[in-house]
Parts: structure tokens; C-alpha cells; sequence
């Protein structure tokens, strides 16, 4: 992982995959800075971040092992970690009542 310098001299660390999908950082994506207890920081998707706060999609739906048990379900068999943090937000959207996604997180 390479750093560099802001002008205050705080490292900021550059790495060309997401830290929680593992998938390449391209530059047309909205990207965001996650930071974790011991003050490191990695870039992420914005929806793999929002992942990270919202929980599964099974989660927000009150699906998963949380609330049921042993008969919870995880993410969706055969999703890539990013589309299963897509499904999340999109999961999210669709519980608040959100119909137009032009130009939110995503």
C-alpha cells in the first residue's frame, strides 16, 4: 500500500482495491475513506461502506440469524461482496420509500 502527505502532513493511504469488496478503485467511482479503531484508514465504494452501517440486506429485513436463529439467512448464495453491498443500500432505499435512485449513493 503506498501513502502520501496531505499538507497538514496526515498520511492518507492509497491502495487500488476497495478494503471491503476487494474489487479495483476505478476513478470515475464515489469513493469514500473508511477508518478503523487503530486510526488506519482505506478507501471503499460508498456502498460497501454504507454496508458496513446498514448491515445485509437479510438484516435490515429482520431475516438473518439476529433476529431468527439458526433459520436466519446471510447474504445472497453467489453475490460478490460488492453486489451484496449494492443489494444492501438498494435494500435500504426500497424500505424508506425511496422510488428514484438517480443520483444517490450508488
Amino acid at each position: 500500500m503506498t501513502t502520501i502527505e496531505t499538507k497538514r502532513g496526515d498520511p492518507v493511504y492509497i491502495q487500488p482495491y476497495c478494503a471491503h469488496c476487494e474489487e479495483p478503485l476505478l476513478p470515475v467511482e464515489k469513493l469514500l475513506t473508511f477508518e478503523y479503531d487503530d486510526g488506519s484508514k482505506a478507501p471503499v465504494h460508498v456502498e460497501c461502506f454504507m454496508r458496513k452501517i446498514l448491515g445485509s440486506a437479510a438484516h435490515q429485513l429482520k431475516e438473518c440469524s439476529c433476529h431468527l436463529g439458526a433459520n436466519g439467512r446471510e447474504e445472497p448464495p453467489g453475490l460478490t461482496k460488492r453486489q451484496a453491498a449494492r443489494l444492501a443500500l438498494e435494500t435500504y432505499y426500497a424500505l424508506q420509500g425511496v422510488t428514484e435512485l438517480d443520483g444517490l449513493l450508488l
